[in-house]
């Protein structure tokens, strides 16, 4: 793993696959000693939820340049890319996080 950095974001995301539809109930980020939740207990939680963490990410990201967003993994880039598409709700965003800066901003800890 990287040296850390100031501004490190450790990420989880937890789903039901039996909720219709499927749901990303919980993206869960640790930072700074301490633990966000951005719930959602239906749909249009689902997507409010996936914006206010891509606005969180945006703005860590912002003040905290060389920090990095830890996961545990493939799953949360997984899911992160099929609700961006499924919402439209910062695609381009993500798209950057994995295409441009993926070595200096997304880790993921396990094979």
């Amino acid at each position: 793993m990287p040296a850390p950095q100031p501004g490190d974001l450790f990420y989880d995301i937890e789903g039901d696959p039996h909720y219709e539809g499927g749901l990303e109930y919980l993206h869960g980020v640790w930072f700074d000693g301490q633990f966000k939740a951005f719930w959602a207990h239906d749909h249009g939680a689902e997507a409010r939820a996936l914006a206010d963490l891509l606005e969180f990410f945006r703005q860590r990201l912002a003040a905290c340049p060389e920090a990095r967003i830890y996961h545990y993994a493939p799953y949360e880039i997984t899911a992160l890319r099929r609700l961006t598409a499924q919402y439209g709700i910062g695609e381009a965003f993500l798209d950057r996080l994995l295409r441009c800066l993926s070595s200096e901003h997304l880790a993921q800890i396990a094979a």
